[in-house]
């Protein structure tokens, strides 16, 4: 009898640990993409980075997207997000990229400022010089991205504040650029 209730006990636990498992990656992940989310990269920041010196964040926008979404609808633009995430995971450890929602994208580089500007000059090529193709479609995309160092002091929010700033001085002079936050 108790090696009865023993087993079912065993095999219920086992099950709750699936079950929770999965739903603490569901709550870090980006459904799309399969990028962690802002959930992940705040605790990433708080676990691993928050004491760390010479980190940048370097932050990714597809230019033009609503424009894609308009033109060839929102699954051909779901599959954009899903190829640039694919590219940026080819130069970048997935652990440190993130999806902040639409055509937004965090990455965390650890290095000085050259090295972050480096990898995001790299990435931008990358976008840029990859055609997209989907069945009938095909199409060029490019991304300006905004660098700005994690300020031990100031933290992640302005960081990304920072980023956000830089990425949209790239955007005014043009699109398709890096900038980085002075």
């Amino acid at each position: 009898m108790y090696l009865a209730i023993w087993a079912v006990s065993f095999s219920h636990e086992i099950s709750r640990a699936k079950i929770q498992n999965a739903l603490e990656v569901a709550a870090i992940t980006d459904p799309l993409t399969q990028l962690k989310n802002r959930l992940a990269l705040e605790y990433d920041y708080e676990k691993e980075l928050k004491n760390s010196s010479d980190v940048h964040a370097l932050y990714i926008d597809i230019d033009h997207f609503k424009k894609i979404n308009d033109t060839y609808g929102h699954s051909i633009g779901d599959e954009v997000l899903i190829f640039t995430a694919n590219l940026v995971e080819k130069r970048i450890d997935h652990d440190w990229i993130y999806r902040l929602g639409g055509e937004e994208f965090l990455i965390l580089v650890k290095g000085n400022r050259t090295m972050a500007a480096d990898v995001a000059e790299s990435i931008r090529k990358d976008i840029e010089d990859s055609e997209f193709r989907h069945q009938h479609h095909s199409f060029s995309i490019s991304a300006s991205v905004g660098v700005a160092p994690i300020n031990k002091t100031l933290g992640l929010e302005a960081a990304i504040d920072n980023a956000d700033s830089a990425l949209y001085q790239a955007k005014s002079e043009g699109r398709n650029r890096v900038c980085i936050f002075a």
